[in-house]
């Protein structure tokens, strides 16, 4: 089989987050966009730095983001993603923004002069591309010296991330609408939706240790290198939220296999007994804590591993 093309991965993965956004209502939007100012306030970041900035947010989806620097003061905030219904439900989720612009434009190839923002968000989404080291490399480009990058990439290691790897291809031999239904009689709300069928179909999912990432930060000048360990605000916050995980994609297995027709039905009920495999682990090394077994920072890396990468850098020099 040929290798798919960039273009052809960017417009699955493009139709992929469009399509997951615009079921946020208005409440679930608006969490999403205070997330933005609640995790960098609890890694100490000072958000009146935003006031009179030129901002970029790549990979901006529906434009939360976006939208929370603008409220944060900054002078112009650009977003830009591949997805033309993310783009779509941007501008209406920043409808009357005068500060606040959208363009269609990917990571790998950023269509704006070197040096010309003094913040760049970019989260989730170089772990998503063909090539994340082109990627880090363009974001660096428009970056200007002193500035700040904000980045989220998959780390590695953990229970979290091998039940969304081995449960991927059961999921994609499914179908998306056929997960999107099982996902639904799931009784899961939409911030979930959008969690679940991201991992079970985005066409690329790649991972990276911190060291290893530092480096590639380091090697491009950057200084002043933090990965942010606290404002998760997530599953990650504990082993047990992200049992919690772990129980809802057993549900969402069991209703796919109760939705399954004859021939579906042995995938599904093996990406059930998957789901339940991943959680029984789980459950096993949370008791193992509790019986005084394992530490802390072992059950953790255990079930969550290095987790999410929430990395802030400074361009050269401050």
């Amino acid at each position: 089989m040929e290798k798919e093309s960039l273009k052809n991965i960017e417009s699955r993965t493009g139709e992929l987050f469009g399509d997951l956004w615009h079921h946020l209502d208005d409440e679930q939007f608006e969490q999403s966009v205070a997330l933005f100012t609640s995790r960098f306030e609890a890694n100490g970041f000072d958000l009146s730095w935003l006031e009179g900035k030129q901002c970029l947010d790549v990979g901006c989806g529906g434009g939360r983001y976006t939208i929370a620097m603008s409220r944060l003061g900054a002078d112009q905030v650009t977003g830009c993603d591949i997805s033309d219904d993310g783009l779509a439900d941007a501008r209406l989720r920043a409808n009357g923004m005068s500060k606040v612009s959208f363009e269609k434009a990917s990571v790998l190839n950023l269509p704006f002069e070197e040096e010309n923002f003094d913040f760049i968000c970019c989260s989730g989404v170089l772990h998503h591309t063909t090539d994340a080291d082109k990627g880090l490399d363009e974001l660096t480009r428009v970056l200007r010296p002193g500035g700040r990058l904000y980045l989220l990439l998959y780390g590695t290691g953990g229970l979290r991330w091998a039940v969304g790897c081995a449960l991927r291809p059961i999921a994609k031999e499914l179908g998306y609408n056929f997960m999107d239904r099982a996902v639904e009689k799931a009784r899961l709300p939409a911030n979930n939706r959008r969690n679940f069928l991201d991992d079970f179909f985005v066409p690329i999912v790649t991972f990276v240790d911190w060291e290893t990432l530092y480096g590639k930060l380091d090697v491009r000048g950057f200084k002043k290198i933090e990965r942010w360990e606290k404002g998760r605000l997530d599953h990650e916050v504990s082993p047990g939220l992200q049992r919690e995980e772990f129980k809802k994609m057993v549900r969402i297995f069991q209703a796919a296999a109760e939705l399954a027709e004859d021939g579906n039905r042995e995938l599904a009920e093996r990406g059930l007994a998957t789901a339940r495999d991943f959680l029984a682990r789980t459950q096993e090394k949370i008791a193992a804590w509790d019986r005084g077994n394992i530490s802390d920072a072992e059950l953790e890396f255990a079930v969550t591993g290095e987790g999410n990468h929430r990395v802030l850098a400074v361009k050269g020099d401050a």
